[in-house]
């Protein structure tokens, strides 16, 4: 349809980045410096190409471009890469990670925040949420997203991948008021069995959107290469245009 994510800021919150400042992928946004100020709220620094090859597969599905073998959804936007989780364990204080990533993607005033994290069980079982906590108002990323919503940010946030769990609902931001959380389908337009599902506790429609989750191109942190993955973790960034 002719979308190319031109002008637009996008932000990204997960785990890491590993090797996106040398993939092939980025090499166009990177030489017209459209990936800018990056930060890691774990660690303290600006250094986010470590930890987890997860966000940037996450991204190169919105960035990649690279005619031939792989162009994302927004390949010609402009984009914040933001590490807020913690890959070496689950704890709350990732979620407090999350909503200051969050500040900070606001105060430069982007249009779009992508989030494919989601909480629920953590290291300290004490930390647990249940499904009560489901309710838009209790989760402290939830309170986050919700408040970042009503103000006019656009964020966008994975269900999670407990469809098939003990758990099987939404997680924590994904409760959220006003937000857009994104579910995951098949390539036959049915709900991947991994896909979280809701509604939220207080009875609203979650997920309120889908995309493809299963057999999502990607590309690999390791040259040129494509990798078909799965997961609510790529359908959310799969509509951001």
């Amino acid at each position: 349809k002719g979308y190319s994510g031109k002008d637009m800021w996008i932000a990204v919150l997960d785990g890491g980045f590993s090797n996106l400042d040398i993939m092939p992928f980025f090499d166009d946004l990177r030489k017209n410096e459209r990936l800018i100020f990056h930060r890691d709220f774990v660690d303290g620094d600006e250094f986010v190409f470590e930890s987890s090859s997860h966000g940037s597969q996450v991204l190169s599905t919105m960035a990649a471009n690279l005619p031939g073998l792989m162009v994302g959804t927004a390949p010609e936007a402009t984009y914040i890469c933001l590490k807020t989780e913690d890959t070496r364990g689950e704890y709350l204080i990732e979620e407090c990670n999350w909503v200051a990533g969050l500040e900070y993607a606001d105060s430069l005033g982007v249009d779009v925040v992508n989030s494919s994290l989601g909480y629920t069980v953590f290291s300290d079982e004490e930390m647990n949420y249940n499904y009560k906590n489901l309710d838009g108002k209790t989760g402290i990323a939830t309170c986050a997203a919700t408040i970042a919503a009503q103000k006019g940010m656009i964020i966008v946030n994975s269900a999670g991948n407990e469809g098939e769990g003990n758990w099987k609902y939404i997680d924590v931001p994904a409760d959220a008021v006003d937000i857009l959380t994104v579910g995951a389908i098949t390539s036959t337009l049915k709900r991947a069995k991994f896909s979280s599902i809701g509604p939220s506790f207080d009875g609203r429609i979650k997920p309120e959107i889908v995309a493809l989750g299963q057999g999502v191109s990607a590309a690999s942190i390791y040259g040129a290469k494509v990798n078909r993955v799965q997961g609510t973790s790529f359908s959310s960034p799969l509509i951001n245009w």
